[in-house]
């Protein structure tokens, strides 16, 4: 099959799993709707909705630092902002992030579940992305099904926790794509920024057990590159199964 986007994700709550959604529509330089809307994080983490700042996410309750996250699942509604959050088949919080009181309930989950004291951070525009501007990351899942091959194990693609999972391509071929412009049904993005990945992946997003892929990928590949940052230059939206055009010079 051609390039196209195979899927499309948004984690509505930073550490949280993600939200797999058909199509979205995408703004020119914005990440993803509700992406990271959300995060939790220590209940002294100084942070000041009304002048937002980057948080780095090692300040935050985050994967790569607490791998019991990956035992919840959840379903979220953008516009209402309700998030249903379960933990081993039971409901943990039924509630809107946008109230105080959603907010109270996530954060004493978290709580719970982390034994420390917990608070949920949000602000008008704001997103807790790795990054301090506003991003697509994108995974190209032949490059996946190599290092799975090199390693000899299965490797889910969540671990990298795109937002756009590509296929159709050669493995690594987005590693070439620096400075340059794909589109996706009309969209064009600015490939800036390879990934540099963190701890995070080592985190089986079914069991939530912790291994050594961080460590095996640097083994394999000679670095930590695995998917690329890029900058949405238009309006309009994408679709799960959309072609991909790919720069005439590649």
């Amino acid at each position: 099959m051609p390039a196209h986007l195979e899927s499309i994700y948004y984690y509505p709550v930073k550490g949280l799993p993600g939200v797999e959604i058909p199509s979205c529509a995408v703004r020119a330089g914005e990440r993803l709707p509700c992406d990271r809307r959300y995060a939790v994080g220590p209940a002294d983490l100084e942070f000041d909705a009304a002048a937002p700042r980057h948080v780095r996410k090692q300040e935050l309750f985050v994967l790569m630092k607490n791998a019991e996250l990956a035992e919840f699942s959840l379903s979220f509604s953008p516009k209402e902002q309700h998030l249903h959050l379960s933990h081993k088949g039971q409901t943990e919080v039924d509630a809107s992030l946008s109230t105080p009181e959603g907010q109270s309930a996530l954060a004493g989950c978290i709580s719970r579940r982390l034994n420390a004291a917990a608070r949920v951070y949000c602000a008008p525009d704001h997103g807790f992305t790795d990054l301090s501007h506003k991003t697509v990351s994108i995974i190209n899942l032949a490059s996946v099904r190599a290092l799975a091959k090199a390693l000899g194990c299965d490797i889910d693609k969540r671990r990298f926790r795109a937002n756009f999972y590509v296929d159709g391509l050669p493995a690594w071929s987005e590693l070439e794509w620096m400075d340059k412009t794909i589109s996706i049904n009309g969209i064009n993005m600015e490939v800036y920024r390879i990934t540099d990945r963190c701890a995070a992946i080592n985190v089986d997003p079914t069991t939530a057990e912790r291994d050594r892929l961080l460590q095996e990928l640097r083994r394999a590949r000679g670095n930590l590159d695995m998917g690329v940052y890029a900058r949405t230059l238009n309006d309009g939206s994408v679709h799960a199964g959309d072609a991909i055009t790919l720069p005439e010079n590649l």
